[in-house]
């Protein structure tokens, strides 16, 4: 079984169905998936492995990953989803500086922020936070 090997620049991602093996190997990426305990590891690392599991369930299915372009909300804000996979979006902003964002996320389940740099506030339900 052979993976493919993909390099990928910055703004640019990838859709992995469930059942599809995948690694990184360096740099830093955002992974969205869902909410569940059935992580099966194939390797490369010391927690269990279960081999048994993984070979019945893996997807054997070859080809190039499939890529997801991102939509411009406006100036500045990237939206990366897929009409068919409601559950997972990742909205890249860049805000400059003393620049307000004012933005209203998924109300139909969790959302989260991560600050690459600067710094700044976030009003969340009506708490803000440095």
């Amino acid at each position: 079984f052979f993976m493919n090997y993909v390099r990928l620049n910055v703004g640019e991602c990838l859709y992995m169905a469930q059942n599809v093996p995948h690694a990184y190997i360096s740099g830093d990426i955002v992974e969205c998936m869902a909410c569940s305990d059935n992580v099966v590891r194939g390797g490369l690392t010391p927690k269990f492995k279960d081999v048994e599991v993984l070979c019945e369930m893996l997807n054997y299915k070859g080809g190039p990953p499939a890529t997801l372009e991102p939509t411009e909300l406006e100036k500045g804000v990237l939206l990366y989803s897929d009409p068919d996979i409601q559950e997972f979006q990742v909205t890249h902003m860049q805000i400059e500086a003393g620049g307000e964002q004012r933005r209203l996320f998924s109300s139909d389940g969790p959302a989260m922020a991560l600050n690459l740099s600067g710094c700044g506030n976030v009003t969340i339900s009506g708490e803000t936070q440095e």
